[in-house]
Formats: structure tokens, C-alpha cells, sequence
């Protein structure tokens, strides 16, 4: 559930919720759902700037720092290494994938603003995660 959290606030999904979580039990056990739902709503601006669930404490995306994230990670019984490290790996790996994502879908379907815009929040949110040190 905690990749769910980063992943969201990488790819700029004010919108995700717990409601867009569901528990299966395979054999018994509980297991996490497949996710879906997963959209960039931060490049619509008719949409709220604020995010569904707080971190930290903090509700709105453009303020939420390293300080935030560590509340976060005591909030969830996290440490907040783990937190961090995970952060880290995804400012550098999502924004990646989603330029390769982007360059497939293009040489496929030809080039789409709004997947250049999504594009370029995915990198500027990972930007800002990097500056956290």
C-alpha cells in the first residue's frame, strides 16, 4: 500500500482514495487488488489541487516535503527510511518509464498533448521529490 501512496503522488494523482483499494483473499490470506484508477489528475485543471488523502498532515501536493513524508512514515508505523528510499527509487524510475510509455504510445497513435503534459508533471513532481536531499 505504501508504493500505492508514492506512486500516486509521483504521477500527480490528487484523486486517489482508499476507496480505490480493495482486499482479496486468496486461500485464506489477505492480499492487495490489482490498482486501477491510476490517472494524472493534476494536469486538468478543473480538478481539485487537493489530494484525496493527506501526508503528513499536508493536503495539498506543492507543499508536501520531506518533513511531511516522515510524519507520514510514523503515521503508518513505517520507518521512515523505507519511506525515503522508496521516494527516491520512484522519482528516478517512474518518470522514466513514463517517457518511454509516452514515446511507444506516440510511434503508435502519433503525439497527444495531454500525454506530453502528463509526461512533464510526472518529471516535475519527481524533481521535487529529488530536492528533498
Amino acid at each position: 500500500m505504501l508504493k500505492w501512496v508514492v506512486y500516486n503522488f509521483i504521477i500527480g494523482n490528487n484523486d486517489a482514495h482508499a476507496k480505490n483499494l480493495a482486499i482479496l483473499f486468496l486461500d485464506g490470506k489477505p492480499a492487495l487488488a490489482p490498482f486501477y484508477d491510476l490517472i494524472c489528475t493534476q494536469v486538468y485543471p478543473e480538478l481539485s489541487k487537493k489530494m484525496s488523502m493527506r501526508i503528513g498532515g499536508e493536503i495539498r501536493h506543492e507543499y508536501v516535503h520531506l518533513r511531511h513524508w516522515e510524519r507520514f512514515a510514523q503515521e503508518i508505523n513505517v520507518k521512515e527510511k523505507l519511506v525515503i528510499e522508496l521516494l527516491k527509487e520512484y522519482s528516478i524510475s517512474i518518470p522514466n518509464e513514463a517517457r518511454a510509455l509516452a514515446e511507444d504510445f506516440t510511434r503508435l497513435h502519433g503525439r497527444r498533448e495531454i500525454l506530453d503534459r502528463v509526461v512533464d508533471m510526472i518529471h516535475r513532481n519527481s524533481e521535487a521529490v529529488r530536492k528533498y536531499g
